[in-house]
């Protein structure tokens, strides 16, 4: 099988024009397997001189199209327009990059073994090691956007309407993997070495609001990335496993750890706080309660304490 005609890569990018050279230095460099795959850059209608170097760049790479939005339409609306156009190139199996990661190709051949062998999923990027990535830790592994090489055939109509609804969690790609485990679709295959490494700067991997402004929905604005994980797994149909993977928020540290880091993080914004309890099972929403009591003064807490807790009696995501 060869992996060049059932592979689509779509690379997204918004006004990084050196970030974005330098991922084409490494994707496209002589030695790179994917340098004449089908790749596709869909530019959030930057003004940084983008478009010029992605021109160029076609000049030389017949392979690399190049779709510029007329307006910005925000970064995770531009990840929804990407599983959209990945769709569209009806390739078995799609990949969506970043423009800001760097990239070692070495295990590149566990990839075509894995597209071969008709896996579901292969996860190319993970911070557990192998043997210690359980499947309730895999979808927190999947929220990093280029982290999986997934089947096409995936991408249906429930996917896309739930990505869209998760743009506000900012992580709708995790509609997929999402879809995937309601269908026990798990036949994944997991690289041994990093394919994809992240390359943030200290703190904004829990940075769910970059390139966000002010006059986005507040909603957006204040969105927390533990409170978008719980979100999210409201897409899983099993309660069960839903709760199992909130016990994974941080994939170092305990639940109630993340609890009262979600208690820190948005103690002046208290619907994050109602959106993440609201998500937890009962056990973990007494963890939740316990957790906020160790963050803050009791005598802060007497209104808060009563709230949370007739919400322990009800189940508000059946």
């Amino acid at each position: 099988m060869n992996t060049k005609d059932n592979l689509s890569i779509v690379l997204i990018t918004y006004n990084r024009k050196e970030n974005l050279e330098k991922t084409f230095k490494q994707i496209l460099a002589q030695n790179s397997p994917i340098r004449d795959f089908d790749i596709t850059v869909i530019d959030n209608c930057s003004n940084d001189g983008t478009d010029t170097l992605i021109k160029d760049y076609q000049n030389k790479f017949k392979n690399l199209s190049y779709v510029k939005n007329p307006i910005n339409i925000g970064g995770n609306a531009n990840i929804c327009k990407a599983m959209e156009h990945a769709y569209f190139k009806n390739k078995k199996y799609f990949w969506i990059l970043c423009d800001d990661d760097d990239y070692d190709f070495n295990d590149w051949n566990q990839v075509e073994k894995a597209i071969a062998n008709n896996k579901d999923m292969i996860m190319v990027e993970h911070l557990q090691r192998k043997e210690n990535i359980s499947q309730e830790s895999l979808i927190n592994e999947c929220s990093f956007l280029p982290a999986a090489i997934y089947k096409t055939e995936f991408l249906n109509n429930i996917v896309l309407q739930n990505a869209y609804l998760n743009i506000y969690n900012s992580l709708p790609h995790n509609a997929i993997i999402c879809h995937m485990f309601n269908k026990n679709c798990t036949d994944f295959e997991i690289v041994e070495n990093n394919i994809v490494i992240q390359n943030l700067k200290r703190g904004e991997a829990n940075d769910t609001r970059r390139g966000t402004n002010r006059h986005i929905h507040y909603k957006n604005n204040h969105i927390d990335l533990f409170v978008s994980f719980v979100n999210s797994y409201k897409m899983l149909t099993d309660k069960d496993f839903r709760y199992k993977c909130n016990e994974k928020l941080w994939l170092s540290k305990s639940f109630f750890y993340s609890c009262y880091v979600v208690i820190c993080r948005n103690k002046d914004y208290f619907p994050n706080i109602v959106d993440f309890y609201t998500g937890l099972s009962l056990k973990q929403k007494i963890v939740f309660i316990l957790a906020y009591l160790f963050a803050k003064p009791i005598y802060r807490t007497k209104k808060i304490f009563k709230f949370l807790c007739s919400y322990l009696i009800t189940d508000t995501y059946k």
